[in-house]
This record gives C-alpha cells, structure tokens and sequence, in this order.
C-alpha cells in the first residue's frame, strides 16, 4: 500500500502543501480551523512525515519516543530512567512525553509524537489498552507497550503484573496472620463502583488493572480456604484523598478488618494519615500494603509494606525490544517478563492477640 503523501494530505483538507508543511512543523501563525483539518487529514490517512535526512535516506535517526502517562509518580519515572539509560548505551535518544493523565492529552501527543523522527516508540496508555492501536496506526512505526494485557494484544510489550502482585500481597498478610483483608481497587476514567461489575469483567483477557489485582486477591482467598466478604472490596482513586477514603469505610465496617492493601503508596499514604489521626496503631490493629515501592515508603513512619515492580529494569527492556524490532530482528524473549516482588517494611506484622489467650 502507498504511503500518503503531503499532497494527499492537502487535497484531504482542502488547504496547500505548504499550509500542511506549516501546521506539522508547529507554526503558529496557522488559524485554528486549518490546523484542525489539517490535523484530521493527518489522522485520517496514517502520514507520517518523515522529517529527518537520515530518515530520507532510508536510514534511521537513532531517536526513540516514549509516552507515559504521568512523571509524578517513581513508577514512571522509573521506567524512563531505565529507558534513558539503556538508549545511551546503545547510542540513541529518547524523546520523553507524558499524557498528564488524561486520555484526551495522550491523543495529542501520539499526534504530535508521528511528525517526529522517531524511529520507534515506547508506550504506556492511561487507562484503555484500544489505545495500543490507535498508537500503532497514529504512528505508522514499531511501537512497545507497557503494561500491555496478558493475554493477545495488539503491539508487542510487558505485561504489567498485576495479578500476581495483588497475590502475594494478600497471600504474604494470609501467611502472618491476617484474615480481614480489604482492597482498593481502583480504575482510571473507567465508573467501576460494585463487585458484580468486576465478576462480569473478570473473564476478558484485556481486562483493567483493577480486575487483574481483583482476581489476584480472590485466589489468594481461594487457596488459602478463607470466605470471600464483598464487603471488602473498595473503589477508590490512587491517591492520597482515595487512601483516606478507604480507610474511613474500613472503620466504620460492622465487622473490622485488619488489613488493608492500598491502589498504590501515595493511597497507602492517606491511609496510614488517616488511621493515625483516628488513633489507630499500624501494623498492630491494621496492617497497610502499597504499590510502586516508591520513596514514600522510606519516608513514612512506620516505613511502608509494597510491592516493587521493578520499572527500572522494565524501561531498559523496552528499549532493548523496540531496538530489535527496529532493526528486524527477534527480540530476547526474557525482556517480555514483568517481575513483581514484594518489598516487606514496617506497616505490616502479624496480629497482636490480647494476653490470656
């Protein structure tokens, strides 16, 4: 199939060649209507200006994107850390974005990311895993994703470890001990309130982190023999206003619960605040559990129980994919392992039984 053109791109808006070649090399002197059709003549045929000599040539520009969705978080930051350090010891470059959240941002900067001359792009999406393709038919080159689905997907990448990482952290709080265990789960631009909502999502291969760390949690119940409450089940966001909610329904529970595993540390944060204030004792009354094993953790008191996703590492393999993809070749299949561990701190113990018993 042909590539478009820059003249098909013109005649699909209606406008010039030259008008198309101002909007994609970011003029601002272009009005708002042209560079919105502009934009969707763009979207509409896949081009993919190709504004480097060396990509000319038939080369490649030793640059490589990567789209995260947020740089406030150790988790991201990390994987761009690893990124960055693997493309220097390859000789590359990244060009570094972030979707600051939201999925209407990530759509623009995949847009803005295809007139690059990128050779390849790393990929996290905020919340919706469709984005994987619309990415890879954005971009028009070989895309990496991370935190792609277990199961088939439709870029290669790292699955993200979700279920197993909600499992070990219930199973780790089962073996000391703990039988009240609550969860947060949590979804990002998706309205997921009820159990019953995440047992209808349960069977899809491309199911939300929320569901994965959810069936995690439910085997580690299964196995371990103990009756499932829904009750203990909680829908809150992954931040510090989302920890404090959860633990305030935790308290006022009929039945209390004495552990609870947070969205992620910052959530953990809020819990532990939360508890504190209410003049309860972590870990002996409740025991909190995080995600991202971030710096939080060594800085709350006491320091915080979470889970390490290894995201160093995780930015180093998706450069050294994306680069064999790049120059066709196989890539090492160990660089598709997502590893999850857990990292045991001061917020968890076994519980404290009253003396006499």
């Amino acid at each position: 199939m042909k590539k478009p053109t820059i003249h098909d791109v013109a005649h699909a808006a209606g406008v010039s060649p030259a008008t198309v070649s101002r909007v994609i090399n970011g003029d601002p002197s272009v009005g708002p209507s042209y560079r919105e059709k502009v934009e969707a003549a763009v979207a509409l045929l896949s081009f993919r200006p190709q504004l480097s000599a060396r990509a000319i040539r038939g080369g490649h520009t030793g640059l490589l994107g990567m789209l995260l969705p947020r740089l406030d978080l150790d988790t991201f930051t990390g994987m761009a850390d690893g990124a960055m350090r693997e493309a220097a010891a390859l000789g590359c470059g990244i060009v570094l974005m972030n979707s600051e959240g939201s999925s209407s941002v990530e759509q623009e900067r995949l847009l803005q990311l295809s007139r690059m001359p990128i050779d390849g792009l790393i990929f996290r999406p905020v919340s919706r895993y469709t984005s994987f393709e619309q990415a890879q038919s954005l971009t028009g080159i070989p895309v990496v994703g991370l935190s792609v689905p277990s199961g088939p997907a439709s870029v290669p990448g790292i699955p993200v470890a979700a279920e197993h990482s909600a499992y070990i952290a219930a199973k780790y709080l089962l073996r000391i001990g703990r039988r009240r265990i609550a969860i947060t789960v949590s979804f990002r631009e998706m309205a997921i309130s009820s159990v019953e909502e995440l047992e209808r999502m349960t069977p899809e291969s491309c199911a939300p982190i929320g569901v994965q760390r959810y069936k995690g949690y439910r085997r580690a119940l299964e196995e371990a023999q103990i009756p499932f409450d829904p009750s203990l089940i909680l829908f809150h966001g992954y931040t510090k206003e989302g920890g404090h909610a959860a633990a305030a329904q935790l308290l006022s529970m009929d039945i209390p619960a004495d552990a609870l595993i947070c969205a992620n540390d910052e959530a953990a944060l809020g819990a532990l605040t939360f508890l504190r204030e209410q003049g309860v004792t972590v870990p002996q009354q409740i025991s909190l559990i995080g995600f991202d094993d971030s710096a939080i953790c060594r800085a709350t008191s006491p320091t915080l129980t979470s889970v390490n996703f290894h995201s160093v590492d995780v930015g180093r393999q998706a450069v050294r994919i994306l680069r064999a993809l790049i120059a066709g070749q196989q890539p090492d299949p160990n660089d598709f392992v997502c590893r999850a561990s857990l990292v045991i701190r001061g917020s968890t113990c076994a519980p404290v039984r009253p003396k006499g018993r």
